[in-house]
């Protein structure tokens, strides 16, 4: 996806879920699904399909909860943000990006390669809500 293909992502992805029906895992919890969703909801968004891009998302949130997978809840509360700001919806916009705060400013993963481009894409949200406060103080405490 940040490569461009757009497409190929999304046959990845739709590849990740269709693993899940085979009946050998069928059942189990598998929270890195909620990647895939979150993924496909992202598409969708850049699409603008942004109904099928919240109903993607949301189902991926469920699964990141159920695995209690902090970088699944970061990457999806980022996208509902980024729906929510090309919907015009500025509460809910700050809703999401606090959300995805509050998960950022308190898991444990240290995996720095992931986190960063979290942050900066959530930089990006209170620059466009015109938070810069907010922005650097996130930026400058990660």
């Amino acid at each position: 996806m940040r490569q461009g293909q757009l497409l190929e992502a999304a046959v990845l992805y739709q590849q990740s879920l269709d693993l899940l029906q085979d009946p050998a895992v069928a059942g189990q919890i598998i929270s890195s699904a909620g990647t895939a969703y979150v993924g496909l909801g992202d598409l969708h968004r850049e699409w603008n399909n942004l109904d099928e891009a919240i109903d993607y998302v949301e189902q991926g949130l469920t699964l990141g909860e159920q695995g209690d997978n902090s970088l699944i809840m970061i990457a999806g509360h980022i996208t509902l943000a980024n729906i929510q700001q090309a919907q015009g919806d500025p509460a809910s916009t700050l809703k999401y990006i606090q959300q995805a705060v509050s998960v950022v400013e308190t898991t444990s993963a240290t995996w720095t390669w992931l986190t960063v481009p979290n942050v900066a894409a959530l930089a990006r949200l209170w620059i466009g809500q015109g938070q810069l406060a907010e922005a650097a103080r996130l930026v400058n405490n990660f």
